[in-house]
């Protein structure tokens, strides 16, 4: 893990953005890292000082919500819903 994040200059606004990398995505598809868009406004370190990504974060409050609330919980219902969609979509079954 480098020590200070890279640099990234927005050409169009002149703007200057610290890259950083989210390390819980997955790791079959960014195995040195995932970097994280600077619009990502749920960005945050975790409790290693790592940055988390937003998308990362929902994941893993999703997760949570699954083993304390449980299956048949209305909003654990409606996430699985969701990603089922999500996931129907991905492979090219229409919705």
């Amino acid at each position: 893990m480098p020590s200070s994040p890279p640099l990234l200059k927005d050409t169009t606004t002149g703007e200057t953005y610290r890259v950083h990398i989210c390390y819980e995505c997955d790791p079959d598809q960014y195995p040195s890292g995932k970097p994280i868009d600077p619009s990502d406004t749920l960005v945050e370190p975790n409790e290693k000082g790592e940055w988390v990504c937003g998308p990362c974060q929902i994941e893993e409050l999703n997760k949570r919500k699954l083993r304390v609330l449980g299956l048949q919980h209305p909003e654990v219902q409606q996430i699985i819903q969701q990603e089922d969609k999500k996931v129907k979509y991905t492979r090219g079954t229409p919705l």
